[in-house]
């Protein structure tokens, strides 16, 4: 009796994200364990044919050559880094791959945008960059920079926004018009929005 089995999948000449199956038959005392599972799970492949950005901020992407399905993040740049705004699946086709996704975090001005995959190894793969310019308005704020919000920061239209206290730590995140405040703790935090960030005390 051996204590350990190799299962050579060459043998088969299966192709690079073909689906496969492996049943193991095994005593209730004698429960194996897998010391490689890795080697069964998709991995990013993906190549983009095409990206780009429609007037109504549709996102349409096209792919080849992804070997499994693995989800697709979506990335924006603003106040100077990459954010994740949004998440779709991937169809895991080694052919051609459509996408079409309504993106909801536009701002006024030049908006860059791309997408990642990270598989097994964690280690992110991304797509290169697709832009847009945007005629919408600038973004503001009341009470506005600096000032003492009492109950809650309202903007002048929906935007993207994140929130963070004196130590670095984000309090609120979100896309909308309205940030309740009323359970923040006194002090001064730090706002991102539109394309913007600003200051204000609680």
């Amino acid at each position: 009796n051996s204590s350990a089995f190799e299962i050579d999948l060459s043998f088969f000449q299966l192709n690079l994200g073909s689906p496969i199956e492996i049943r193991i038959s095994h005593k209730d005392d004698c429960k194996p364990k897998i010391v490689n599972p890795e080697v069964l799970k998709p991995m990013s492949t993906f190549d983009i044919s095409s990206i780009g950005i429609s007037k109504n901020g549709v996102l349409a992407i096209t792919t080849t050559n992804e070997t499994g399905e693995l989800p697709y993040t979506i990335e924006q740049f603003r106040w100077s880094k990459w954010v994740e705004v949004g998440e779709f699946e991937g169809k895991g086709n080694p052919e051609k791959n459509d996408y079409e996704i309504q993106l909801t975090t536009v701002h006024n001005g030049q908006n860059r945008f791309r997408v990642k995959q990270t598989d097994y190894k964690n280690k992110p793969r991304y797509s290169f960059e697709a832009k847009t310019n945007s005629p919408l308005p600038e973004i503001t704020f009341q009470p506005g920079d600096g000032k003492k919000v009492t109950d809650a920061i309202n903007f002048s239209d929906n935007t993207l926004y994140e929130v963070y206290n004196g130590y670095g730590n984000v309090v609120a995140k979100g896309v909308g018009k309205r940030v309740d405040v009323t359970g923040f703790e006194k002090g001064t935090y730090y706002l991102n929005y539109g394309t913007s960030t600003a200051t204000f005390k609680r």
